[in-house]
């Protein structure tokens, strides 16, 4: 077998395609560790060009050929939009004598609804026909087709979309093909306060008369896509794209994980669904981030509930259930937070603090209580000169203390809390000494002594006449103390 070509997929799986002598063509599917995921004989390569062009076979079924053949690099196929028409039109521009000509008749009858540019640089192009049938095509900067799809028809979409009987994944798979095509128009947006998603169906621009004869009744239904798919979800984290839009996610008590692409004008891009799951889509410190996010916003809502209307205060059970869901896979996991502060196992601490720089790392640190210890010095000052300085860096740094059993956290197990103080303090430095004196020998020193009780334990003193120089320490060997009494004395 010869490679002819490799590609990368959604999940970072190579996809390569190579033929042997025979002209038989070989998909191989491989995971990022290099481990063999699925191999298959597609067919010869002849075959798979003469069913794009066989008359007699469903027009998805000449697509996925067509589709197999351009992915395997065994045709040079280009696709043209006329501006003024949106008719397309393929090009066939392949050099191997040896294989059939691609009939440019495939894409007749379907004008493009809809035209964007993917993260690489490549344009999605969406276009329909006259029967319904949704074609979505990947096409590269040169014109070069990547990929094509037939994926349903409108009909079937906007029966899915308004069934309330169909599986919520169906639905938003649905939708993401109505939204990529440029069949629907749907703007999004999340409410400041209880972070519900809202949709909104905007009229359909370009489906109407404008277009081949027979189309302007494929508008019809379009306006009544059934906007409550996102009831039930609520935002939990926004990140900004280089195009001033942003990507949303949102989940619901049931554990499903919402992910909207919306454009810098509140429309979707494009909507996809899958159910949280530590070992293939999310991480520890994803959910440890966006428990943070969920905590903050049931704050801000407890701070307004006299404001808020019944459908808010409904907005806001649905917040606290999608926490108890997020609290229990984190309790899994040795991760709990209870009253405010941030708990871990002693194996949850040890997988926390194996890399500082990583985002499970951060999450922490931003979920962390910060730990401010209060020292109280009292000493006459009359007698004794005091200088003191805290040792700390500008960065935060998390330290697991207080290592025991918690009420609230529903198991019996010791856990540390996780705390976050200035990276570098072991506490407060102190210089003291006695004033000058006189009796009838002359000048002398007061003696300084000193007592306190930091996180070493418990410390007294007398020191030497020229004063005493000491280290107050905040936390030590997992034990923390957050307010110490220094007592200085001069003698």
């Amino acid at each position: 077998f010869k490679t002819l070509s490799e590609q990368v997929d959604a999940q970072g799986q190579a996809i390569v395609y190579a033929v042997n002598q025979n002209g038989e063509l070989l998909r191989l599917q491989i995971d990022t560790t290099g481990k063999l995921v699925s191999s298959q004989i597609l067919d010869s390569t002849n075959a798979i060009v003469k069913a794009i062009n066989d008359q007699t076979k469903s027009l998805e079924e000449r697509f996925a050929a067509l589709d197999a053949t351009v992915k395997a690099g065994l045709l040079d196929v280009y696709v043209s939009i006329d501006k003024n028409t949106s008719a397309i039109t393929l090009m066939d521009k392949n050099m191997q004598t040896s294989l059939a000509t691609v009939d440019a008749s495939l894409t007749k009858g379907f004008k493009a609804l809809k035209e964007s540019v993917d993260e690489q640089g490549n344009a999605i192009v969406g276009a329909v026909n006259t029967q319904g049938k949704l074609l979505v095509a990947q096409i590269d900067s040169t014109g070069k087709l990547i990929s094509a799809q037939i994926e349903g028809s409108v009909e079937s979409l906007i029966s899915t979309l308004n069934d309330n009987n169909k599986a919520l994944t169906d639905k938003i798979e649905a939708l993401n093909t109505a939204l990529t095509s440029g069949l629907a128009d749907v703007k999004c947006s999340i409410d400041t306060l209880t972070a519900k998603v809202e949709l909104q169906t905007e009229a359909i621009a370009k489906l109407d008369g404008t277009l081949a004869s027979g189309m302007s009744d494929l508008k019809t239904g379009l306006n009544t896509i059934n906007t409550t798919i996102g009831q039930g979800f609520a935002a939990v984290g926004k990140d900004l794209t280089k195009a001033g839009g942003m990507i949303v996610k949102a989940i619901n008590d049931q554990s499903k994980v919402l992910t909207l692409a919306i454009d810098k004008n509140g429309r979707m891009i494009s909507a996809s669904i899958c159910k949280l799951n530590f070992d293939t889509n999310v991480s520890l410190a994803w959910l440890i981030a966006y428990q943070g996010q969920l905590n903050n916003t049931l704050e801000k809502i407890n701070a307004n509930l006299d404001k808020l209307s019944s459908a808010e205060i409904s907005s806001a059970e649905t917040l606290k259930k999608i926490l108890e869901s997020i609290n229990k896979m984190l309790g899994d996991k040795g991760i709990y937070y209870v009253s405010g502060r941030l708990y871990m196992t002693d194996a949850a601490w040890s997988l926390v603090s194996g890399d500082v720089c990583s985002d499970l790392y951060k999450n922490a640190q931003a979920q962390a209580r910060m730990v401010c210890v209060k020292v109280k010095t009292t000493y006459d000052a009359c007698k004794i000169v005091v200088r003191s300085s805290t040792i700390a860096e500008d960065k935060d740094a998390l330290y697991a203390v207080n290592y025991k059993s918690v009420e609230g956290i529903g198991t019996d197990a010791k856990v540390y809390e996780i705390v976050k103080m200035k990276d570098g303090i072991v506490g407060t430095y102190f210089s003291a000494c006695g004033t000058l004196r006189l009796n009838h020998k002359g000048c002398s020193y007061y003696k300084v002594g000193y007592s306190y009780t930091d996180a070493k334990g418990s410390h007294s003193e007398q020191a030497n006449a020229e004063g005493k120089q000491f280290t107050v320490a905040y936390v030590s060997d997992g034990i923390l103390v957050e307010t110490i009494e220094v007592e200085l004395f001069a003698k």
